[in-house]
């Protein structure tokens, strides 16, 4: 094959046009993600009760949930956490489970349950997906809540219409809520409960169907629309009517329209804040999203007041272009550095053509990662940063044995089918080991193992493809002398010619002086080099041992902010804990540029 490959440049040259060209046109069909997307193989249930105290969670909710789910086949682990007026389950599947029997095991189990506190709501139970958000957005001011709610509201709703954008939240750390509130003695006074007005309101605030009529024209759909919004609405809604008239909710009640108690609130840059979440969905890209609410923002700016402004608080396609602008420069660094330093040793046309090995690889990883279902994200992009460094090596050894071949005075074809032919075991093997150190990856489980699978994905593909470009390509440009590429290459050639004969003089006095005499004094002295490489073993292994050396998954590095939090003791008040917020905020100020 490798001879048949030299003798026909043609077939040499149309495998490598098929491959580039397939790979340029397989970008348009990847996905771009920020980080690689997978099924999560949990369940979370969550169970609101509210004043309970994290010890009453536990024993009232948690261990019965526990009890009740921990029988159920296909679940791993159960993580259950208490909180104030909160008990959660976060229930980890084993690999290969049926997540949906699983999930629908669990609510059942869980609904079945009749030990739940009365005053605790409905269990939660569901199977958690992944939103991509690309951008968070801070909208900000002296403004009441309510307004910056709708004001929110506006600014999604703006963004939507741009076609690039789909789905937009506002996050609303309070939900509504309306209060409804009697005095007691009006209730004596109208002869009225607060069970009568309950269930009055809930009678008048339905949307029910009532069936239909069947007619000449045809059937007629009947059906009662009472549900109500705001204030106003609820209070029209009449409770009494006598001689003297109707009797309405809002004539005895005090009806106010605001949000649920809590202490929870949201601020940015010292000022109440809304947060507008912009995802991605489905074939868009981080860039293109990021683009759309960029071009909208002006836009959003002139609708609001001046006491409100917005900023984009959080842009993860930064992130993801700034892995990308890394790797575009790594890769044409690399391009350049490989080519000069062989044009500094080797004849310019056959740097050029061992260069070319990079891109071929890499359009090759292009045309699979479609097929796979593979993504250009962070962990991607990664793998082809690591495999920059290694996937030249092999047309590196090719082209230098076929060099070698070629200074012994052998015609170029037969220079180029003995050196591949004699140099072609070893590079199989070194792209095989290099292959199974990477495939344990695809053994890893759970979460972690959904992430960095893309490595492998991406690193075996473009490793064969270099190997296919070494072995078959790469024989056949320089068993033929290209005319067209020797005229472009010839001006540089011109240049490097006298800076390649002193580095090439230099390697070879190098080669046969100093490193040859190491080498003679290391083949004489075998057994002392073994037992160095042995003690260099054993004190690495020594260090291991010893606690010397320190593991950690993820290493620590800088990042762009800093994250503070502070821990209260429970039940402490909630005027304490903004004092405490207020100093963090007043020495934050201090130190920030």
């Amino acid at each position: 094959m490798i001879r048949w490959m030299a003798e026909h440049k043609v077939a040499a040259n149309l495998l490598m046009v098929i491959i580039l060209v397939a790979g340029v046109m397989g970008v348009s069909n990847i996905k771009q993600e920020v980080f690689p997307e997978f099924d999560l193989d949990f369940i979370i249930v969550a169970v609101p009760y509210s004043g309970a105290t994290p010890d009453e969670i536990e024993e009232s909710i948690l261990l019965p949930i526990e009890d009740a789910v921990s029988g159920i086949t296909g679940i791993k682990k159960i993580t259950g956490t208490a909180k104030e007026s909160m008990g959660s389950f976060r229930i980890e599947l084993q690999k290969g489970a049926d997540k949906q029997s699983v999930f629908d095991d669990v609510e059942s189990a869980v609904t079945r349950l009749t030990t739940l506190p009365e005053e605790a709501d409905d269990a939660q139970v569901q199977l958690p997906r992944r939103r991509r958000e690309v951008l968070n957005i801070a909208l900000y001011g002296d403004a009441p809540a309510r307004s910056l709610i709708e004001l929110a509201q506006m600014a999604r709703d703006t963004l939507l219409t741009h076609p690039d954008i789909t789905q937009v939240d506002v996050e609303q750390p309070r939900g509504f809520e309306m209060t409804l509130e009697i005095s007691k003695s009006t209730l004596q006074q109208h002869a009225l409960t607060l069970n009568q007005i309950s269930g009055i309101i809930r009678q008048a605030t339905l949307d029910m169907p009532g069936g239909k009529i069947q007619t000449v024209g045809g059937d007629l759909l009947i059906r009662t629309k009472e549900r109500r919004y705001t204030a106003a609405e609820y209070a029209e809604i009449p409770l009494l009517t006598t001689d003297q008239g109707i009797l309405r909710l809002g004539d005895i009640a005090h009806i106010s329209d605001g949000f649920e108690e809590s202490d929870l609130r949201s601020r940015y840059n010292g000022k109440p804040s809304q947060r507008i979440l912009v995802y991605r969905v489905g074939e868009q890209t981080p860039t293109d999203v990021s683009k759309a609410v960029h071009e909208k923002m002006e836009e959003i700016k002139s609708q609001l007041p001046s006491s409100v402004r917005t900023q984009i608080v959080r842009d993860s396609s930064i992130i993801l272009e700034d892995r990308i602008n890394l790797l575009m420069k790594n890769l044409w660094l690399g391009l350049g550095l490989v080519f000069l330093t062989l044009s500094l040793f080797l004849r310019v046309d056959l740097s050029f053509w061992i260069m070319m090995g990079i891109p071929i690889s890499f359009a090759g990883a292009m045309i699979s990662m479609p097929i796979t279902d593979s993504s250009i994200n962070m962990i991607s992009l990664f793998a082809f940063i690591l495999v920059l460094g290694i996937v030249v090596d092999d047309a590196i050894v090719v082209g230098e044995n076929i060099y070698a071949h070629q200074e012994m005075k052998k015609s170029p074809l037969d220079a180029a089918v003995d050196g591949a032919t004699e140099i072609g075991p070893p590079v199989l093997i070194t792209i095989l080991t290099t292959i199974a150190a990477f495939i344990p990856i695809y053994f890893i489980p759970g979460i972690t193992g959904n992430i960095f699978q893309n490595i492998p994905n991406v690193l075996i593909v473009v490793l064969l493809f270099s190997l296919v470009e070494a072995m078959f390509i790469l024989p056949g440009h320089l068993s033929h002398i290209n005319r067209v590429m020797a005229w472009i290459l010839a001006p540089l050639g011109k240049i490097l010619e006298t800076p390649r004969h002193y580095f090439s003089s230099a390697l070879f006095w190098f080669s046969n002086k100093p490193y040859r005499k190491i080498l003679e004094k290391g083949i004489a002295y075998r057994y002392t080099i073994f037992a160095l490489g042995l003690f260099f073993i054993l004190l690495c292994a020594g260090l291991v041992a010893g606690g010397h050396m320190k593991f950690t998954f993820f290493p620590k590095i800088d990042r762009d902010n800093i994250a503070v939090t502070a821990r209260m003791p429970f039940g402490t008040p909630a005027s304490v804990s903004r004092e405490v917020e207020e100093k963090m905020l007043h020495s934050a100020e201090k130190v920030a540029p």
